[in-house]
């Protein structure tokens, strides 16, 4: 039997120096708002770990976050150059081409979102960047639900 087919929001995940290292795919539902109600909802292809989401140019000052809405809702409200980690678990592995001298992260609001946030807040200070950390206003557990107004 086919499966059903759903809109899907894919993202090509590039390496430091800048080589297609995996691909993610989000599947959304029918009206595009918001992720399918299908066991995974994100799948990914080849390599996510280290690579990034680039919504725009590598610069020396970079805001990284861990999922796509969120980093397309950030890159849409600062106009900065936003990469994205593809995963909670991702942020921390995230490697940066030589330019990159500072990174902030934008974190989740919730309690596991700050912990993800503080453990790549040490790793790339380890490898000498310059971290900041911010986060969504309370009550919001990401910056996409900020934006919409979707409280938790």
């Amino acid at each position: 039997a086919m499966g059903a087919n759903y809109p899907v929001l894919v993202a090509a995940v590039l390496s430091p120096d800048g080589k297609l290292q995996g691909i993610q795919r989000t599947y959304l539902r029918d009206d595009g708002r918001g992720k399918a109600d299908v066991s995974k909802p994100k799948l990914s292809l080849g390599r996510i770990s280290g690579g990034a989401m680039r919504l725009a140019p590598v610069a020396e000052e970079l805001i990284v976050c861990e999922g796509l809405e969120d980093g397309l809702t950030l890159q849409q409200e600062l106009c900065r150059s936003v990469w994205v980690a593809g995963g909670t678990a991702m942020l921390p592995a995230m490697q940066f081409p030589a330019l990159v001298r500072s990174v902030v992260i934008g974190g989740d609001g919730d309690e596991a979102g700050r912990a993800a946030a503080s453990k790549a807040a040490e790793a790339f200070a380890k490898r000498g960047l310059t971290v900041r950390t911010f986060f969504p206003s309370a009550p919001y557990k990401d910056f996409n639900d900020q934006l919409r107004e979707v409280r938790p």
